[in-house]
């Protein structure tokens, strides 16, 4: 006689095949989008690297001094920010050295909000905007920089002196396109 197929078992035999098949395909995804991520992956402050940065194993606070004279010292999204005459260094919370940039301004001020960093060279024209540790911007400008402020979504504005005017702020996008200018007073 035939025999009688029980269809709850087959049934459930084909879920979980299928199931079987979904949980290899979501890591074979996963696995190359990894691959993927180390190979191509420019620095952002969402990538690979960075998150690795985090792990990153120091020695603990205290950290060795840089070398030159320290011009300040903040704190950005949990990272230890050093600024020096000739270099801007961030650790993590372990004191690992996460990042560590050469600059040539003569006098670095900052400006932090959030995750932002503005960094620029008053009674220069030099500035460089991050995002965490992850170098955003690096452009000059065509007057000497006043002063400088960022806001936590990147945009950021810098008052210099002008040609025409007493001073001037110009606002600029995280990607460093100019967005505003004001001109103060007629010289």
């Amino acid at each position: 006689m035939a025999e009688i197929t029980n269809l709850s078992e087959v049934r459930r035999k084909r879920n979980r095949k299928r199931a079987g098949k979904a949980f290899v395909l979501i890591l074979a995804i996963l696995a190359l989008t990894v691959v993927l991520s180390l190979m191509f992956s420019t620095r952002s402050e969402y990538g690979m690297d960075s998150f690795l940065d985090l792990f990153q194993q120091g020695e603990g606070y205290p950290v060795e001094a840089p070398s030159g004279k320290s011009k300040g010292m903040s704190e950005l999204d949990g990272l230890l920010c050093v600024t020096s005459d000739s270099s801007l260094l961030m650790y993590n919370a372990r004191g690992a050295e996460i990042y560590n940039v050469k600059h040539q301004m003569a006098d670095p001020q900052s400006s932090i909000r959030d995750n932002m960093l503005l960094m620029f060279d008053q009674g220069a024209k030099s500035y460089a905007l991050y995002q965490k540790n992850v170098p955003l911007v690096d452009g000059h400008t065509d007057y000497v920089i006043y002063t400088g402020a960022v806001s936590s979504k990147g945009t950021f504005a810098l008052a210099t002196r002008s040609e025409d005017y007493l001073s001037q702020v110009r606002v600029y996008s995280k990607n460093g396109v100019e967005k505003y200018t004001w001109n103060y007073s007629d010289k």
